[in-house]
């Protein structure tokens, strides 16, 4: 019989086996006799009360890790709905989200406490003044799409090659999923991999990574999106050769090109495909209807786009520009 079942027949099934489990968790003590010691030598209480005590106490951690874990996805997803729409109201919130008016109202005030939104009658609005929120506060639209697409382009990378990754939040996906092909396949242990970026948030995961050598563009930190710009960047650029970059976009057109939001990230972005032997890009669906302003480049440097999903149009308009399309 094991410590679990003989303890709670000890004590009439007073206590629940999860309770149990809790507590042999918590102290690291696997046997009726060491904790029977234990708990009288500690506490001096009885064993049930002891029990009660300590699982009560767990549980109540337990419950505030993940009640504060629900509310850091409740936050970014209020701040998500109110960037895309403009504004939310709270009984809309409400609704999306099940909970309360007033825990909706409490975290629309830590928001504006921290300047990311704009509290008004009844809701909030987007805060003029805060501009283009920096990754950290973006949720990863399409996030699952992403990792997908991101696991795909990964399996592209061979040892000894040079790869070039510009900002984005499919772009992090990209240098994760890299840097888990790296760290767990063999091929990788005598050769490693060389990684250019622009972007300093995929830098500073990465550099901790014996197996690949990372390569920062110079120039001007953007703070909005932690990516490099200037004229350094492109000096630096056209003195590297790369096999391959990896390019995230803000929008696919597939009569015009690719597109970000930003003239001067474009300006990085087509920089990084003049220096490279092939272009992959990466990006979900929605890239093909979104709309950006500032133009990279047309397809005649693109070899393939990474995609969950495209329109037989888009296909056929691609396949004469010569570009591949590979669906995941």
């Amino acid at each position: 019989m094991s410590f679990l079942v003989k303890f709670r027949v000890r004590l009439r099934n007073k206590i629940t086996t999860k309770q149990l489990d809790l507590c042999a968790k918590m102290i690291g003590i696997n046997s009726y006799a060491h904790f029977k010691a234990w708990a009288r030598g500690i506490f001096g209480l009885k064993l049930e009360k002891t029990v009660k005590y300590l699982a009560s106490a767990e549980v109540k951690v337990a419950a505030k890790r993940r009640a504060m874990t629900s509310q850091s996805a409740r936050l970014t997803k209020i701040l998500d709905t109110v960037l895309e729409q403009g504004s939310a109201k709270v009984e809309q919130l409400e609704a999306a989200l099940g909970v309360s008016a007033a825990t909706i109202r409490r975290d629309l005030d830590r928001l504006a406490n921290q300047q990311l939104v704009t509290r008004v009658r009844g809701g909030a609005v987007a805060n003029p003044l805060s501009g283009d929120l920096p990754l950290r506060y973006r949720q990863a639209n399409h996030g699952r799409v992403k990792q997908r697409l991101a696991r795909a382009a990964a399996k592209l990378v061979q040892p000894g090659d040079i790869i070039g990754v510009n900002g984005g939040t499919t772009s992090t996906e990209v240098a994760r999923e890299i840097a888990l092909r790296v760290s767990t396949d063999s091929a990788f242990e005598h050769e490693s991999l060389t990684l250019v970026t622009n972007a300093v948030n995929i830098a500073n995961e990465l550099v901790v990574r014996p197996q690949i050598k990372v390569i920062v563009v110079g120039g001007v930190v953007r703070p909005n999106s932690y990516e490099i710009v200037g004229n350094l960047s492109g000096v630096v650029l056209e003195n590297l050769a790369m096999n391959r970059v990896f390019l995230g976009v803000v929008s696919i057109d597939s009569a015009r090109g690719l597109f970000n939001d930003d003239l001067l990230e474009a300006e990085i972005n087509a920089d990084f495909l003049a220096a490279t032997a092939r272009v992959t890009v990466v990006a979900d669906s929605s890239k093909f209807t979104a709309v950006g302003v500032a133009r990279i480049s047309d397809f005649s440097l693109v070899d393939e786009i990474i995609t969950d999903s495209v329109s037989a149009e888009d296909r056929a308009a691609l396949a004469q520009h010569g570009v591949e399309v590979i669906e995941v």
